[in-house]
């Protein structure tokens, strides 16, 4: 078990600051302090498990937006003791006990020390009233936002403030790092190989109850940070890569869909993704296939059933084959209607159940649960709130519906939903428990299989579901429309709406065609063709209509293994029909090492209905065909994808194999290539030597020269460190040679020269990066910042002239493109002004960053030295 990475990181900055001066040493506690308590609030948030009430959601909503410390204070005690805490993991219990429990003065408790070494860093800068009776750390985190205000948020302290300040706060800050639970326990930073098996990245504590994830690829977590309580819990709003080079909390600066990541580390900044935290939680309507809240009479059965649809199409087969399964009291008392968003699997279900307690008394209950937290309407995905998202929801909404449970006689409201399932005779009658959207039930393996182990005929459970990954006793494949459906449904649309001129036998014949007879398409594009007023291009508008196809698509997406969300893109990136060889030819190259289960990705994509596959009337070989809603999905979340040159090689041999009637010469090898790299990674992984293929890679990195840089990631995978990072920077320079505008690239190399230790190479391509008409001003910003520490430090070993070429090659680059400065990155042109000996210039962008933000420490700094 080893140190908490970014406390660690944190405490080596304080130690540097302590050989500076005392306010230098004062501020990089503060910053440690700031970083911890952002680290307890989310590592305690990971504890929550989602839930309709959105306790979770709602917390790290406001953390998204929070400008300040005294925000994550709030969320902090709302976690502690707030509704969340209601909800949160037993395992989490003995973290929070150390955060709440109350402690007397002379108890010798750590947290009481904590407290009071703090209160006396704080009473340096404002009057703090003694505390009196029992203390817990809760106070500790309002004293921290206190003393930060009152310092680097709002204050201007006096250096002999700062310095008094500076010992009892380093006392409060070792302890709580030290003691508290929550930095020992396993933080991880997950990443899933193309084998679907993951790399397990320790940050701190014992991560040994996660090796299981090293040999296995059953799991499905998407890359990042987890804490390990009762299972893996994401940590959201923290981000760092495999190599926890840096590590990002959010900080506050939301805009459209992303927020400001720092690293406490480094200084430098990301942007963080968050647009799953983009509704507030407060504007999330009941979907309109919840259930009302009481029993009704619906024919002969009582139920809590909401109405069928009034726009709702017949489809007489699976009608049928849903009916007569529900019907037989005798086999199946598991049920799913599975297909892909928007299909109309709740719909179907809605009006064959109506239609069975009408006309039949095979039901006693039905009884309707509804996990949707998406509605599809005509006009566009709306965001709504979930019923039940958990068993205990299931559990207690089911008794207030029946308010049949005999007090005292059942332990839980579990217990009791168990029993009903298990027979008749609590409930009078058999009973049919409908779950709506199970996809998106939290611990969705938990929930099945309580009503698998549960559930005894006549008594039966329906489910509606995107994705099945269980075996359940009867499926029910709900596709697109057969052709007359579809013609009933979009002529029905097109009358309501007016444009019944434009349905003419080709536009419906090409209309059915791409949408694949998906009823929700259907309507989407018929409504854009009335609000254009003529016919519109399918495809177009379904590229266009990135909030539907995230809606249909997304949840789906993100629940398949890296290896099926693999062959799905690759799929998706070919705009024709696919033999199944063609596709296990270009998946499993090469000479036939298997990495990927081809036939399991099929399996599960088919389940998902993202796929349709049928067998060739000329050969009887499997032809593969994606959607094409599903196919544009595909094709815009490979623009961003990890593995898009991989795909693009994927996509190319299958070309070759000839899976469609044109063939585009003119992308030459180049996919083909990237493929092959790919593969050869995989068969290194299995055990073959890398002498064995060396001849292999020389010749395709000779003609293709992207291949270099896939050739560099495999030299530092597999050669001992010192030789794989060698040979890894002569292949990103001999890329570079070739493509010398390519900015990841130079990106790739700084990264790599310096992991190898070699600072005057790490200068100079981080010169000739910053130099690139495409670089950031974080590119230079970052430059400047390293070589103004290099310096600093003494590290560089050239001549002083050349030092000064190089200082000011980069502070010519950073002048031109000053406007686009923050104050950071404004005293970093200072200080490359200070080391070029040009006090005068050093103290005008000293002085221009503090008219940005006259609270930048940096700046601060710099600008009492020089008028000093």
């Amino acid at each position: 078990m080893g140190e908490f990475i970014p406390i660690a990181r944190s405490w080596d900055r304080v130690e540097k600051a302590r050989g500076d001066s005392d306010t230098a040493y004062f501020y990089e506690l503060l910053y440690l302090g700031e970083l911890a308590t952002k680290l307890i609030a989310l590592g305690l948030l990971s504890s929550v498990p989602g839930e309709r009430q959105q306790h979770r959601y709602a917390l790290e909503h406001e953390l998204v937006r929070a400008d300040s410390i005294g925000s994550w204070v709030k969320v902090l005690h709302e976690v502690l003791q707030g509704p969340a805490a209601a909800v949160a993991l037993y395992e989490s219990r003995t973290v929070r006990a150390q955060l709440t429990q109350g402690f007397a003065e002379d108890s010798g408790a750590w947290q009481r020390s904590c407290v009071t070494a703090l209160e006396s860093a704080l009473g340096e800068f404002e009057k703090v009233e003694p505390s009196q009776g029992k203390v817990s750390l809760r106070r500790w985190l309002d004293s921290f936002a206190r003393l930060r205000n009152a310092t680097r948020g709002h204050g201007a302290p006096l250096a002999a403030a700062c310095s008094k300040a500076a010992r009892p706060l380093q006392a409060s800050l070792t302890a709580i790092t030290d003691e508290l639970e929550l930095f020992r326990r396993p933080w991880v930073y997950l990443h899933q190989n193309l084998s679907g098996k993951f790399r397990v990245i320790e940050l701190g504590g014992d991560a040994s109850a996660l090796a299981h994830l090293k040999s296995s690829p059953d799991y499905n977590y998407r890359d990042g940070i987890y804490i390990y309580w009762d299972a893996p819990r994401p940590v959201n709003l923290i981000t760092t890569d495999v190599d926890i080079r840096d590590i990002y909390v959010a900080n506050g600066k939301c805009s459209g869909n992303t927020c400001e990541g720092l690293s406490y580390h480094s200084d430098d900044r990301v942007a963080l993704d968050t647009s799953r935290w983009k509704t507030p939680p407060s504007a999330r309507p009941t979907s309109e296939t919840a259930p009302p809240p009481n029993l009704d009479v619906v024919g002969n059965t009582f139920a809590t059933l909401p109405p069928p649809r009034p726009d709702y199409v017949r489809r007489p087969r699976l009608e049928q084959e849903l009916r007569e399964v529900l019907e037989n009291e005798h086999r199946h008392p598991m049920v799913t209607l599975l297909g892909r968003g928007g299909i109309g699997k709740t719909s179907l279900a809605l009006q064959v159940l109506h239609d069975l307690g009408t006309a039949t008394e095979t039901y006693e209950f039905i009884l309707w649960f509804s996990a949707r937290d998406i509605d599809l309407l005509e006009h566009g995905p709306r965001v709504v709130r979930p019923q039940v998202l958990t068993i205990s929801e299931v559990a207690e909404d089911f008794v207030s519906v029946i308010e049949a449970m005999p007090d005292g006689t059942w332990d839980s409201a579990q217990d009791y939903l168990r029993e009903c399932l298990s027979g008749t005779d609590r409930l009078g009658g058999p009973a049919l428990f409908v779950l709506d959207n199970f996809e998106t039930v939290q611990e969705k393996s938990e929930l099945y299989h309580f009503l698998d182990t549960a559930i005894r005929l006549p008594n039966k459970v329906l489910i509606t579901t995107r994705q099945s990954e269980y075996k359940s006793d009867y499926p029910v494949e709900v596709r697109g429309m057969e052709e007359p459906e579809f013609r009933e449904l979009a002529q029905a649309t097109g009358t309501r709406l007016g444009i019944g001129q434009l349905l003419i036998e080709d536009y419906l014949a090409a209309v059915y065609e791409e949408s694949d007879g998906h009823p929700y398409v259907v309507k989407v594009l018929l409504g854009e063709a009335a609000t254009a007023g003529h016919r519109v291009d399918v495809e177009r508008i379904m590229a266009s209509k990135e909030e539907l196809l995230d809606a249909l698509f997304e949840r789906t997406f993100e629940a398949l293994a890296a290896p099926v969300q693999r062959v799905f893109l690759t799929l998706s990136n070919w705009r024709s029909n696919v033999p199944r060889l063609a596709l296990e030819a270009a998946v499993l190259r090469p000479e036939n090492q298997e990495r990927i289960d081809v036939a399991h990705a099929l399996r599960t994509l088919q389940r998902a209905s993202l796929i349709e596959v049928a067998s060739s009337p000329v050969d009887g070989e499997e032809v593969i065909s994606v959607p094409l809603a599903a196919a544009v999905f595909g094709r815009r979340k490979l623009t961003v994808h990890p593995y898009k040159t991989a795909i693009e090689a994927d996509t190319q041999i299958i070309r070759l194999f000839g899976a469609s009637k044109t063939i585009h010469s003119e992308r030459g090898v180049e996919p083909r290539v990237e493929r092959l790299m790919s593969s050869i990674a995989q068969k290194l992984e299995a055990g073959e030597s890398l002498d064995d293929v060396q001849p292999v890679l020389r010749y395709v990195s000779g003609k293709y020269a992207p291949a270099r840089l896939h050739l560099a990631d495999l030299y530092l995978q597999q050669l001992p460190r010192p030789q794989g990072l060698k040979r890894a920077v002569q292949q990103v320079e001999r890329y570079i040679e070739d493509r010398p505008g390519d900015v990841m690239a130079w990106r790739k190399l700084t990264a790599l020269k310096e992991r190898a230790g070699d600072p005057l190479g790490e200068v100079q391509a981080r010169l000739e990066l910053a130099q690139r008409p495409d670089a950031t001003i974080t590119d230079v910003s970052a430059a400047a910042n390293r070589l103004n520490q290099l310096l600093a430090e003494g590290q560089l070993s050239v001549d002083t002239d050349e030092k000064r070429i190089i200082a000011e090659r980069l502070r010519d680059v950073f002048v031109l493109r000053r406007s686009e400065a923050d104050a950071t990155d404004l005293s970093r042109l200072a200080w490359l002004h200070m080391h070029l000996k040009d006090t005068a210039g050093a103290l005008r962008y000293a002085e221009m960053g503090l008219k940005l933000d006259a609270a930048n420490r940096h700046c601060q700094n710099l600008a009492e030295r020089l008028r000093s």
